[in-house]
């Protein structure tokens, strides 16, 4: 199996490699596109797919990931019910889909228990 830093510095070239627009991302559920638009700005909103993306291309999309993909310079707080608050954006894929994205404090765990994936990918 390869280390960690290795997959990290491939999916850091695959990233700059290529940069994505939001209309190019493969697939996205409906809950996942609402709570883009509701916790991110347009530029951070292409930078977190193009992450997104780049994992998916490496690990496959067979298998269920947490992908931190951006890291936010300040707390921030979503306007939506389930009261997401933290400094990382943190999308969910399921089999390629990308099911929710959500902030997480850095406090909170990034396991792959707590966040009920296969793997966890930090990108940023």
């Amino acid at each position: 199996m390869p280390k960690m830093g290795f997959i990290r510095s491939f999916l850091t070239h695959s990233l700059y490699r290529r940069a994505d627009s939001i209309d190019n991302m493969s697939r996205m559920n409906t809950h996942a596109l609402s709570r883009l638009n509701t916790r991110l700005t347009d530029a951070e909103k292409v930078e977190v797919i193009s992450n997104v993306k780049a994992v998916v291309e490496v690990v496959g999309s067979q298998i269920d990931v947490a992908v931190y993909a951006l890291k936010l310079d300040a707390h921030r707080a979503s306007n939506c019910d389930s009261k997401s608050n933290g400094q990382n954006i943190v999308a969910i894929v399921r089999k390629g889909v990308i099911k929710t994205v959500m902030l997480r404090r850095d406090n909170q765990p990034p396991t792959r228990t707590a966040l009920r994936v296969d793997r966890v990918i930090k990108m940023a």
